[in-house]
This record gives structure tokens, sequence and C-alpha cells, in this order.
């Protein structure tokens, strides 16, 4: 199956092969092709990889694998943007889950020097990955003007609020989902936040990864890919 998005089909293999590269981001190993970008708060344990591939890089963020992760992942209070970014002016100000904002501004730096020479690159994630990345997707928009070529997102919750449209009308960005994760659907779209376009996969175990924190599993979500609802 097909689905049309950023003008272009993104295939099944296309959207395993970013599910793949989330999952590298949990190891701490790097072949001559990939590079780690960390946190340098101990109160913080945030890993990024940057993955070279085709000359374009794919920027993956790990999701939660400790329980300074569990602690982070739980500091659900609302921020704005501009409290970390002093570019981020008032009309695009946007609230976002406060322990995610913290820790995409922790390594922003870091990954903003990476894509210096860059035009193109992909962004992926798992869980907590994810929400650092749907915010790094439009801070460093807002910042540089840059766009991801393919932003897909696994296991991601809601992670602005407010005047969400700032986020919709800019930014494409693909939540995949198993249809049964709770963690997904939260916060409520009754409470007006970033919903984005969300792909349902049903719960069967498939064959990458096995990280089963908050955001569902990774092997489930690989092996429901094949079958799919949309459901904004």
């Amino acid at each position: 199956k097909k689905y049309i998005y950023m003008e272009i089909n993104l295939e099944r293999e296309t959207i395993l092969n970013l599910l793949i590269s989330s999952s590298k981001a949990y190891s701490n190993d790097t072949s001559s092709s990939e590079k780690i970008i960390e946190s340098n708060d101990p109160l913080l344990d945030v890993q990024v990889k940057v993955i070279a591939t085709d000359n374009i890089p794919i920027i993956a963020f790990r999701g939660s694998d400790s329980m300074t992760d569990a602690l982070v992942d739980i500091q659900t209070l609302t921020q704005n943007l501009s409290e970390y970014f002093s570019f981020i002016s008032l009309k695009d100000d946007l609230l976002a889950h406060s322990g995610f904002l913290k820790s995409v501004a922790n390594v922003y730096d870091k990954l903003k020097n990476e894509l210096d020479d860059v035009d193109t690159y992909d962004l992926t994630g798992h869980s907590y990955g994810s929400g650092m990345q749907t915010i790094f997707q439009y801070v460093y928009f807002i910042d540089t003007g840059k766009k991801p070529r393919r932003s897909v997102a696994f296991g991601s919750p809601r992670v602005f609020a407010g005047n969400i449209s700032n986020f919709n009308n800019k930014m494409d960005l693909l939540r995949v989902q198993n249809f049964n994760d709770m963690i997904t659907y939260i916060p409520s779209k009754s409470v007006n936040t970033t919903t984005a376009t969300s792909m349902l996969v049903g719960g069967a175990l498939g064959a990458y990864g096995s990280k089963s924190s908050l955001g569902g599993t990774l092997g489930s979500i690989a092996g429901g890919i094949t079958s799919y609802s949309i459901n904004a």
C-alpha cells in the first residue's frame, strides 16, 4: 500500500526503513556512517543518532530507555517554546510538553551544527523520541527555514497545545501508531492539541526491535504497517 504524503508516495519499505532508524537510536554502537549526539545534563538522558545514508542524513531520536527518561516523560506541564528559544516570536509560539521541550533545547545547538551544510534531511523517532522529533522539526524550521524531506514519528503522543495551526499549517508529519496504544491519543483532541496525520496500524508482532516503553513496541508497529487506516 502507498500513502500520499509530502507530495510523494511513502511506501511500506520507506516507512519501515525509518522505523529501523528509530530503533538504531537505542543502540550506543555506531558504524562509520553514524554519530551519536547526547545531552550534557545529568538530569536528562537524551540520545540522538545521526545516520548518513544516500547523502541525506536521518536524524533519529531515541525513546525512553532509562529511569531518567521516565522522569522526563511525566513532566507533562506545558511551557512556551520561547522560554527556551529566543528566536520564537509571539506569533509562532506554541505550548509544548515541558519535559520533551527541555530535552530538545539541551541538544538543539549540536543538532543544528550537524545540519548546517545540509539542505535535505529526514526525521524519525519513537515514543519520547518522537515527541522530541516533533518539537525539533518545528523549532528548526522557524530558526532556519529548512523542512525535512520526510518526518515519520512512531508511537508518539501529541506534544503541542494552544494555537496549533502554527504547526499544522507549516509542517508535514506522519504519526504511525498502534490503534490500541493509549499514549498516542493523549492529550485528547478536545484540548486543541496538534494531531498531524495518523496512520493506525494493527498490533501484530513484527521483526524490528522490541522496545516496549511508552509509545508501544517497535516490533508491533512494524508488524502492523501492512494494514492501516487514516485517523487525523
